[in-house]
């Protein structure tokens, strides 16, 4: 059994109320099965767009000709709390009486407490509310005297003072609930920030940012671990550029090297990554995840992409070796040896796509079994059946021609062919979303799109070079296959096996669609 604190983002919680309860109606499923799994519970939210929405209208209805009185930012703030727990309390009560779990979940409106001389409150960094244009952005700014600032390329909101949080005041209830079995959810929108007046406990305008008050409340009540739950599928290096780098995991030295480099927006995944390395401190056994809670059709579709991708130790390594084959001949022009080594590589990777037909129909079998899924083992099966045609193809079509095009120094071709068939496939997948098709006609449309790719590969090589390899009859020995055989191994069980047994073991990780970076003291 764990203790796990579980931080939801406001923006991950969608712009309306309807559009929240049904995205928390499947963030509570997941949260009845690690219950289920025997794990205590505690919840936190962001609420940066609902507090910004709710002072927005408290300050407009404070402006009208009704004459309401004007609300203060902290009064905001608990409105939230109230608002967004109610959500999460019903849609996690539902779950568990459809489950039949015999569960309570109690919302608590939590303060915490902060330093009046923070240096936060001279330096508003932390965004709330709606996304803006520029001009709209600069327009309210003028208009109200708000500060605003471009927040990850996604828009301009407004930034308020965002200070350290220092001590959860309601700790101690929070504990004894846990304690009692009670599903709590808590410190929602970083708590409400007070100060030490002199005179007790006093509300200040500020928001603090929710993953650094779920680290502390994480670390107070001596969780296990902590996890982020955002709407950003992976936590990236050099983010929304052309050389962006998706992370899976990093060790304490890592994050706090990438901090040091600037890689993580101020007003965003910065404060995530820091308020991670925070919980775990010195700590060689706590856990801190940054993932995003899909669909569990993207767990299952993301766990199949996983368990196909095992052929590839079929390859042993081939692709480097046929390559620093082809170096020579290609120098030398020597057509003849090129279309026997090519040959020789088309002959071994068909015998590959043969295995994988085999491999294919035993996972049809196996895989229902070994994987506890909510879906219809038919349901399944198809989705199999559908993600593995593009990889057949580029087997039996297209590897031979990809490798050819590396070792020419060409591959500007295979990008401008993956880029052509990546839009494609955009177009077609949105199109298919927007008349209502099933995730399994979409799936089978991308798979043809991607079949494309080999093809439009070939046909390339073929025209442009001349290669015909019916015409070769003597037979060419590729000696050195094996040389690669160990790294590749290596390489492909190192980036798959973790989500191999994440899948098999455990069923509230496939829910989140297996997205997700992971911070630890080390990566033993």
């Amino acid at each position: 059994m764990s203790r796990i604190v579980i931080a939801l983002g406001g923006n991950a919680l969608g712009k309306t109320p309807g559009e929240q309860l049904s995205l928390l109606s499947n963030v509570a499923k997941i949260i009845v099965e690690l219950i289920k799994d025997g794990n205590e519970i505690v919840l936190t939210h962001g609420n940066g767009p609902q507090v910004g929405q709710i002072a927005l209208a408290m300050e407009y209805a404070s402006n009208g000709e009704a004459g309401t009185p004007s609300m203060p930012f902290p009064e905001c703030g608990s409105m939230s709390q109230g608002y967004i727990g109610y959500h999460m309390q019903q849609s996690i009560l539902n779950e568990l009486d459809r489950q039949g779990v015999k569960k309570e979940c109690v919302s608590l409106i939590t303060q915490v407490l902060v330093d009046s001389n923070d240096s936060a409150f001279q330096n508003p960094t932390k965004p709330i509310g709606m996304f803006y244009s520029k001009e709209k952005a600069m327009e309210i700014e003028k208009e109200k005297g708000y500060v605003f600032t471009e927040d990850a390329g996604r828009g301009y909101r407004r930034v308020v003072p965002s200070p350290i949080p220092k001590k959860i005041i309601e700790k101690d209830a929070i504990t004894s609930l846990l304690d009692n079995g009670t599903i709590v959810i808590a410190v929602g929108g970083g708590g409400i920030p007070v100060i030490n007046s002199g005179n007790g406990l006093k509300g200040v305008e500020a928001v603090i940012d929710k993953d650094r008050s779920g680290a502390l409340l994480a670390r107070e009540i001596n969780a296990d671990t902590f996890l982020i739950l955002t709407a950003v599928d992976k936590v990236c290096l050099n983010y929304n550029t052309d050389n962006e780098i998706m992370l899976d995991s990093l060790t304490k030295e890592e994050a706090e090297k990438y901090i040091d480099e600037g890689q993580f927006a101020k007003g965003s995944m910065l404060p995530k990554v820091e308020a991670c390395l925070d919980f775990i401190g010195e700590s060689t056994s706590r856990k801190a995840i940054i993932s995003s809670f899909g669909s569990s059709v993207n767990g299952l579709t993301s766990s199949i992409t996983q368990f196909l991708s095992y052929i590839t130790l079929l390859e042993a390594g081939i692709g480097p070796v046929i390559k620093s084959l082809l170096y020579k001949p290609i120098a030398n022009k020597d057509k003849e040896q090129i279309e026997k080594i090519l040959k020789a590589s088309q002959k071994f990777f068909r015998v590959i796509a043969i295995i994988f037909i085999v491999y294919l129909i035993l996972l049809c079998f196996i895989y229902p079994i070994i994987v506890k899924s909510e879906f219809e083992t038919s349901y399944t099966v198809s989705l199999i059946l559908i993600i593995a045609i593009s990889t057949f193809a580029e087997y039996f079509f297209g590897m031979i021609y990809r490798l050819y095009l590396q070792a020419e120094q060409k591959t500007y071709i295979t990008s401008n062919i993956q880029i052509f068939t990546t839009i494609l496939n955009t177009i077609m997948v949105v199109s298919l979303i927007k008349w209502g098709m099933n995730i399994q006609l979409v799936k089978l449309g991308s798979a043809f799109i991607f079949v494309l790719r080999p093809i439009l590969q070939g046909i390339y090589v073929k025209k442009k070079y001349n290669i015909n390899l019916k015409n070769v009859k003597e037979k060419y020995n590729i000696k050195q296959k094996w040389d690669g055989l160990a790294q590749h191994i290596a390489s492909v069980v190192h980036n798959n096996v973790d989500t191999a047994i994440i899948t098999i073991f455990c069923r509230y990780y496939r829910s989140f669609g297996l997205y997700g970076l992971s911070i630890c003291s080390n990566r033993n």
